[in-house]
């Protein structure tokens, strides 16, 4: 395994654990409460590295274009129709929709960057999106929060729908950072510009709604809600840079595959958290997803 995978399998256990924090919070905040409230602080610790790398800000105009299509897909269209989803379905539902994040990255590199889909990569994507899918759909049912009725079909296609508009906006967004990664962009001033222009874009959506407004009241109220945006937003800070070396030292879909195996990780850390072992069936999964994640990585 190379650096480009490292990170690739380094930003996946960091969203999962972050993914599961921002999810606690948009249950208390609603979806574009989580959405604000996360990316002045991701900006902040983004600004520090940036700072600490000590590195001259040097850039085209292209590579700026593709950070800005970037953050306002990845930041602001995929992650409020993410949390989104997870406040209707589930975080378990929610992230086997993710995985399909693969696939689209992979067809999207064909179409857009000219990335050979050779059969390897084909086979290695539907192995490890299999696995994801065996893994996270174990168990009957989504589980029902505390004190929130069932939902109705079309509270449940409604959900669908925003995990698969999510899943595409993420793609994108990979697909116009690893060109923004071919321009020369370093990595960890790619992270910071794309969380800074996806988070004004998240602001400027939601000032219409008046979103700051109910986020900010909604932090009032429960100030623990800081505390654990801070540490997520740690979290997703590093696999927002990790994500960016991923895509400047491996293809798309490579690159994708493997941020693809969050679904399990979140599994991993759910059952850690739970104090609940994983099924049979959630082992047998991880098993046949990382078996697609070695196919992708031994081309």
């Amino acid at each position: 395994m190379g650096w480009g995978e490292a990170a690739a399998l380094l930003t996946a256990v960091s969203w999962a654990v972050s993914s599961q924090i921002n999810g606690a919070v948009g249950r208390l905040v609603g979806a574009s409460g989580v959405s604000l409230l996360r990316m002045p602080f991701q900006i902040l610790f983004l600004a520090l590295a940036c700072l600490a790398a000590g590195e001259e800000f040097v850039f085209s105009s292209h590579a700026v274009l593709y950070i800005l299509l970037s953050g306002l897909t990845g930041v602001a269209l995929a992650d409020l129709c993410f949390y989104k989803s997870i406040i209707l379905l589930g975080v378990r539902a929610a992230v086997l929709l993710q995985s399909l994040v693969t696939s689209f990255a992979a067809v999207f590199g064909l179409l857009f960057l000219r990335e050979p889909l050779s059969a390897q990569l084909a086979a290695g994507v539907a192995l490890a999106t299999l696995g994801v899918g065996v893994a996270v759909t174990a168990g009957s049912e989504r589980s029902t929060p505390p004190g929130q009725a069932p939902l109705t079909r079309r509270e449940i296609q409604r959900g669908v729908a925003l995990g698969l508009m999510s899943a595409a906006f993420f793609a994108l967004s990979l697909i116009a950072l690893r060109a923004a990664m071919q321009d020369g962009l370093d990595p960890v001033q790619g992270a910071f510009l794309r969380a800074l222009l996806g988070g004004i874009a998240i602001w400027l959506i939601g000032v219409p709604g008046h979103w700051p407004r109910n986020a900010m009241r909604g932090a009032r109220a429960r100030p623990v809600i800081l505390a654990m945006l801070s540490g997520s937003c740690l979290l997703g800070a590093l696999g927002m840079w990790g994500s960016c070396v991923a895509l400047r030292l491996t293809p798309a879909g490579i690159a994708a595959t493997i941020m693809g195996l969050q679904p399990i990780w979140v599994i991993i850390t759910s059952a850690l958290w739970d104090r609940r072992p994983p099924s049979c069936r959630v082992i047998l999964g991880a098993l046949i997803a990382f078996s697609g994640t070695t196919v992708v990585c031994l081309r």
